[in-house]
């Protein structure tokens, strides 16, 4: 009975562990580094207060449960992370050192935000349950990539909660190729200037000497998916993938099947070619049970 009562108490916390943003890593950042945008502690509140503001419904409508958002100002590790609590309610947690990362911006910050929710609504495809064939509940971190910028970050700028120029952090080369891809489309700029942003954070975490950048695009084909963190381009090419995808944005995605509330691309359709899920970590399969 003892060994049986253990396993319960391993199973359940295997069920609810967090998800990081980014692996685990030594960068620490203090209260004197300072960001693209220099995000003071009230900065982080407030974009915290409006995300919460304009995601909590979604939440209580799919999950019927509370979005909580928690801020570890003082603590000076780049991450953040997703969770559940005791009641199943999604937590979310940000760091200090997240938003004092060099390279990170408010609209940056705003993706990592989203990125977490889409471990909890981000459904297929859904990570493994520890070495086990059953799946979590949390979502893939490519997955989650593409519900940050496909469902989260572009309802939020649309209710005009925070302005901001997305040329501001971004050198010309990019800024030209932003305005390629975008066609002067706002959301789709500052995505792709917050997706450099976040995707910049991850090479420096990496130790990557190549830095992702929107002109170019991550090839590879995997032969199964990838749960875990793609490379910085791969994951810059599925933010902006999300992006292109907004045509779905009040369709769910589905905890099974994952080509509900996605672009897929059907035989002989090829339009949606630039809002799928990039091949670099995605491997198109039917179900996910």
């Amino acid at each position: 009975m003892k060994y049986i009562f253990i396993a319960l108490i391993f199973i359940y916390q295997l069920s609810n562990y967090a998800q990081d943003c980014f692996p685990e890593n030594h960068l620490r950042f203090s209260a004197k580094n300072k960001g693209l945008d220099s995000i003071s502690e009230f900065n982080a509140k407030r974009l915290i207060e409006n995300f919460t503001k304009v995601m909590a419904p979604d939440v209580m409508k799919q999950m019927n449960k509370k979005l909580i958002v928690e801020l570890d100002w003082d603590n000076e590790r780049v991450n953040a992370s997703a969770t559940r609590d005791d009641d199943n309610n999604p937590v979310i947690r940000i760091l200090g050192g997240m938003a004092r990362h060099p390279r990170m911006t408010r609209d940056g910050l705003l993706v990592i935000l989203c990125h977490e929710l889409g471990h909890h609504l981000g459904g297929a495809p859904k990570k493994l349950r520890g070495r086990s064939t059953k799946r979590s509940w949390s979502s893939a971190e490519g997955q989650a990539d593409y519900f940050a910028t496909s469902k989260c970050f572009p309802k939020i700028v649309s209710m005009k909660t925070e302005t901001t120029n997305p040329f501001k952090n971004l050198k010309e080369g990019q800024s030209k190729a932003a305005n390629l891809k975008c066609e002067n489309d706002e959301v789709c700029l500052r995505i792709a200037a917050a997706s450099l942003s976040v995707t910049e954070v991850f090479a420096s975490i990496k130790g990557s000497r190549q830095f992702p950048v929107l002109d170019k695009r991550d090839f590879t084909e995997v032969g199964v998916t990838n749960y875990g963190h793609p490379q910085s381009q791969c994951r810059l090419d599925t933010l902006m993938a999300g992006s292109y995808c907004r045509k779905y944005l009040d369709d769910p995605f589905d905890n099974i099947d994952p080509m509900i509330g996605a672009c897929v691309s059907l035989e002989g359709d090829k339009n949606n070619q630039e809002a799928m899920r990039p091949r670099c970590w995605y491997y198109p399969q039917q179900l996910f049970k």
